[in-house]
């Protein structure tokens, strides 16, 4: 029995135990660099998260999701009017607000639960964000909102 449960350690390497905190890197990555927009109301502090560059989303989000969201902002460039995205994907609203921001780890390793409490309500949201690895570690491939939408399906629709 003993040498059953020291085998279990050994097959369980420490990198295997750490790598799912690795799938939270990115989704803490992009709130630290996008909580101003949930915070300062004026001045601007920077580029919105929806006029980034797809340099930018590459740093948190998967090739399809990037190629996607890249997709509706040509649109709405063209077309001048709201294609698929009426809210800001990060925020799950129109109007970016968020106290109390937790990240978390989801069910599974590919999971990271985002909550945090909206302001102007003061109504508790929550997210699950999906992920999927890359060569370069993990990436944001899709967002899960408490109405249960999902980003994916959102801006995969036909027009």
């Amino acid at each position: 029995m003993l040498f059953r449960a020291a085998a279990l350690l050994f097959l369980v390497s420490p990198a295997a135990i750490a790598a799912p905190r690795d799938a939270l890197d990115p989704v803490v990555r992009l709130y630290r660099d996008f909580a101003w927009e949930a915070v300062i109301d004026e001045p601007i502090a920077g580029r919105g998260f929806l006029t980034e560059s797809d340099a930018v989303w590459s740093r948190y989000f998967s090739p399809r999701l990037v190629k996607l969201l890249r997709d509706d902002r040509q649109c709405v460039s063209r077309t001048r009017e709201i294609c698929k995205l009426d809210f800001s994907p990060i925020w799950a609203s129109q109007d970016p607000g968020a106290a109390r921001l937790k990240v978390v780890l989801g069910e599974t390793p590919a999971t990271v639960n985002v909550s945090f409490d909206y302001p102007g309500n003061g109504k508790r949201i929550g997210m699950k964000i999906l992920l999927v690895r890359s060569g370069a570690g993990w990436l944001i491939d899709d967002i899960h909102y408490p109405d249960g939408q999902q980003l994916k399906k959102i801006l995969e629709t036909m027009e």
